[in-house]
């Protein structure tokens, strides 16, 4: 007889003990409704302008090992003169870069290779030209790759 009011009283708790524990769940999961404050227009400031001022070092101090002073004012001049200007000449642009296509590199089998160019698979030989890429040389873990007069060496995946 005790046991039968054990389990009237306890079967309920055990209800009302899951059903909070889902509940809390549920309202936790559920996505809140998000409001957009109201925006008001952002009014930036100029930047104040920077006045450059030229800075001159006193370098005539004592070496505080020898006491010692070896800088001259001529010298100092001398230092604080300005470099010269790069002039920038053609021979200083830099090359074109060259956009290699899309380039998958899957496996090799003996002295052949598997690989997607632009999402097309073919199996290459050493010397063989594909797309305009030409297969240099492979590695366990990597080949060489030439295009358009560009070397590039490409890991597996």
């Amino acid at each position: 007889m005790k046991n039968k009011k054990l389990t009237y009283v306890l079967g309920p708790l055990l209800v009302i003990i899951w059903g909070t524990v889902f509940y809390k769940i549920y309202n936790g999961v559920g996505t809140p409704d998000l409001t957009m404050p109201d925006s008001k227009p952002i009014l930036l400031d100029e930047k104040p302008s920077m006045i450059r001022q030229k800075w001159a070092l006193d370098l005539n101090y004592q070496d505080p090992f020898l006491k010692k002073v070896y800088v001259a004012e001529e010298e100092i001049n001398e230092l604080v003169q300005e470099a010269p200007k790069k002039v920038e000449s053609p021979k200083d642009k830099e090359p074109e870069k060259i956009i290699w296509p899309s380039l998958i590199y899957k496996g090799y089998v003996d002295d052949r290779i598997f690989i997607d160019i632009n999402s097309e698979s073919f199996l290459m030989s050493l010397g063989e030209e594909q797309r305009g890429v030409v297969f240099e040389g492979f590695y366990q873990d990597s080949i060489a790759l030439t295009f358009k007069d560009e070397r590039k060496v490409f890991i597996q995946e």
